[in-house]
């Protein structure tokens, strides 16, 4: 059986999609929370959408130190089958590009005395290099690839560029 998306209206002239089993959740006045990195989410009082629906999924209360991951970066994107449970850093991998990162992908950085890119990955802690590049193509490669390999279903989603 199909479920369909139902789209409820946020403060500020945002919108929130849920699944139809969660559509009583539009009964609520839901309010938009834009936070620092420019994700928006759907809030009520202190209480979080995305957490309410992975609770239900669950079926149980979601304790204070488990996150909510968004698997397509989208904090407005509630569907049950985008949520899942992370840890802090697992949900931190897993987040578009800063705004600030002038490579656009996350990771890679221009040397100017090398006069080539690098590209990094901190695993653990611990900033892992993992070589030099004449092409942004080919060190965003390897950087992707490393992320699949240390970090699995929760490496970075698609850059800010990839997405537009």
């Amino acid at each position: 059986m199909k479920t369909v998306a139902i789209e409820i209206q946020l403060t500020k002239g945002y919108v929130t999609v849920v699944d139809d089993e969660d559509g009583d959740l539009q009964e609520l006045r839901w309010n938009s929370l834009i936070v620092r990195t420019g994700l928006v989410y759907a809030r009520r009082e202190r209480c979080y959408m995305h957490r309410v629906v992975l609770s239900r999924i669950l079926g149980a209360e979601l304790t204070r130190t488990q996150q909510v991951d968004h698997i397509n970066g989208d904090g407005l994107c509630n569907l049950r089958s985008n949520l899942r449970i992370a840890t802090v850093a697992q949900n931190q991998r897993n987040r578009l590009t800063q705004s600030n990162n002038t490579s656009g992908v996350v990771g890679v950085n221009w040397n100017k005395q090398a006069r080539k890119w690098h590209a990094r990955i901190k695993v653990h802690g611990k900033s892992l290099f993992l070589g030099s590049f004449d092409s942004l193509v080919d060190a965003g490669i390897v950087r992707k690839e490393a992320e699949i390999r240390h970090f699995g279903e929760f490496s970075a989603v698609l850059s800010r560029k990839e997405m537009s």
